[in-house]
């Protein structure tokens, strides 16, 4: 599965998928606050090599986090970047 980083927001919780488009090119998945991830088709060659109709056959898992094609056996995350202050200043 590939996991996407997301970047970190103040004051907010991570995000969840809320919806997705998939076409010949771009994946799009749209979080539950509006921002959008998109991320070539072609990172996935059963995504790239499927049907249109293939491709809307998506399921969003429970939490959220995790985008699914069943019939392909493909799945597309994300996950919250952690910040780690620390080990960026070398500690």
């Amino acid at each position: 599965m590939l996991m996407l980083p997301m970047p970190r927001r103040s004051g907010r919780g991570p995000s969840r998928i809320h919806a997705a488009r998939v076409d010949d090119d771009w994946i799009s998945l749209i979080l539950a606050d509006g921002r959008v991830l998109r991320l070539p088709t072609a990172f996935s060659t059963p995504l790239f090599l499927a049907s249109p109709a293939e491709r809307r056959t998506w399921r969003i898992n429970s939490t959220g986090r995790t985008i699914r094609w069943p019939s392909l056996g493909v799945a597309v995350g994300i996950k919250r970047e952690v910040r780690r202050e620390g080990a960026m200043r070398g500690r």
